[in-house]
């Protein structure tokens, strides 16, 4: 399965590259709120979504992070078991 099998997805990988990992894997709150607009457009995280989604979280710095924003991340991928 590719990582972009689903248009959303391939918007949500897309905008990963252009934004968050240009700075390193460092996202902003911005950033994040932004994929998950993205992500939820529909009102459901399909299984191509949570493969991009995971493969996003998982490259983060999670030092870089504030305590917040690793919060709303967590809470998000524990909602959508990502």
């Amino acid at each position: 399965m590719s990582l972009k099998s689903s248009p959303k997805a391939g918007q949500i990988l897309s905008y990963s590259f252009l934004v968050v990992f240009k700075d390193k894997g460092i996202i902003d709150e911005h950033e994040f709120n932004w994929i998950k607009r993205l992500a939820l457009a529909d009102e459901v995280v399909d299984e191509d979504e949570r493969n991009v989604l995971k493969v996003i979280f998982d490259r983060l710095d999670t030092d870089e992070l504030s305590i917040k924003l690793k919060n709303e991340i967590n809470t998000f991928r524990r909602q959508y078991d990502i």
